[in-house]
């Protein structure tokens, strides 16, 4: 009896010891990546014919002109050459496709670059973010 009266106890001890967690308190101390970009995403997609299909997209916090360049590179002799580049500019959001018949064998990347100014012109960030496929 004295042993499972020391048992329970043990296990009261123990249970009492975790402390219960808000997970969602975690969620506001979550800081922007970025000052002025709010999403920024990069794609690339080889169809079975070869096509690649480069996308890139890029949303602000507020409206700003923001310029989206969607770069194609493919993997040479240990560099990155370019193929082909898309842009294209807008106010608080802009989206880019573009596609282009590609060789198989080798490693592809879109590289996604934006651009936001203000209304003079002024460049007030850039970023960017890749996708990479291997055909």
């Amino acid at each position: 009896m004295k042993r499972l009266l020391i048992l329970l106890l043990a296990f009261f001890v123990m249970g009492s010891c975790f402390i219960p967690v808000d997970a969602t308190a975690r969620e506001n101390l979550i800081q922007p990546r970025w000052s002025y970009v709010s999403e920024l995403s990069a794609n690339i997609s080889i169809d079975w014919l070869g096509v690649a299909t480069c996308t890139g997209g890029a949303d602000t916090y507020g409206s700003y002109t923001v310029k989206t360049v969607v770069y194609l590179h493919q993997y040479v002799d240990s560099e990155w050459d370019m193929l082909k580049s898309w842009s294209a500019t807008g106010i608080s959001s802009t989206g880019v496709e573009g596609k282009f018949a590609v060789a198989r064998g080798y490693t592809y990347r879109v590289t996604v670059v934006a651009y936001v100014y203000d209304s003079n012109g002024k460049i007030l960030e850039t970023v960017s973010t890749t996708d990479t496929a291997i055909f």
